[in-house]
């Protein structure tokens, strides 16, 4: 995960150094400063009940009308089944996708 998340801050750091608005949307990547498996069922519905979903992009990118995104992959890292049906659910929407080499994206 912590090469995922270093991924993350490098791509939203590139971004907005290309004048990109980037929103980072990778709310899970919090919980591993949490201790114990209370603490982190509590994080989780916090964010489920304030409409944080399942699989949604780590990060959303946007320029000149244009909006992106992203789910950001380290080495072996792959789509989880809740993903991919929200990749599925962007696309069926007709929404404008730009391919990236490299990156996992919606």
């Amino acid at each position: 995960m912590k090469e995922e998340h270093v991924f993350q801050c490098h791509v939203a750091r590139m971004l907005r150094m290309s004048s990109f608005l980037v929103i980072n949307c990778d709310v899970m990547d919090a919980c591993r400063f949490l201790k114990g498996v209370q603490d982190r069922a509590y994080f989780i519905n916090y964010h489920k009940m304030r409409g944080y979903t399942n699989g949604q992009p780590d990060l959303i990118a946007g320029k000149n009308g244009q909006f992106y995104a992203l789910e950001l992959k380290g080495k072996n890292g792959r789509l989880s089944e809740s993903q991919k049906k929200i990749q599925k659910n962007v696309r069926g929407r007709r929404f404008n996708i730009s391919c990236y080499p490299g990156l996992q994206r919606y």
